[in-house]
């Protein structure tokens, strides 16, 4: 199953809001509308944040799971970014691979 991955700092620059995704035939419509809103949202919230640094970090969303990749230059971001994600509603499962840069 494929799916969507975007770098946040990409959406932020274009401003798009909703990013196509590819996902496997046996998905039911519902589950991809969800899946769509909750990337959407969550996107929304790190976007919003203008003090976070987002812009080397990716994001996948699957069946109310939210994957997390990339570097951050702090603990502290990286510590937000999850925060962040872990309160939007619809969030099942939070895998971040978020590793801290090298200085």
């Amino acid at each position: 199953m494929g799916l969507s991955e975007r770098k946040l700092s990409d959406v932020q620059a274009s401003g798009l809001a909703a990013l196509s995704v590819i996902v496997g035939s046996g998905r039911s419509q519902k589950c991809k509308n969800s899946d769509l809103r909750l990337r959407d949202e969550v996107y929304a919230c790190l976007c919003s944040t203008p003090d976070l640094d987002v812009g080397d970090i990716r994001m996948t969303v699957a069946r109310g799971a939210v994957f997390l990749e990339g570097t951050t230059s702090s603990h502290l971001t990286r510590t937000r970014i999850v925060d962040l994600v872990s309160n939007c509603a619809a969030v099942l499962l939070i895998r971040s691979s978020i590793r801290l840069a090298d200085r």
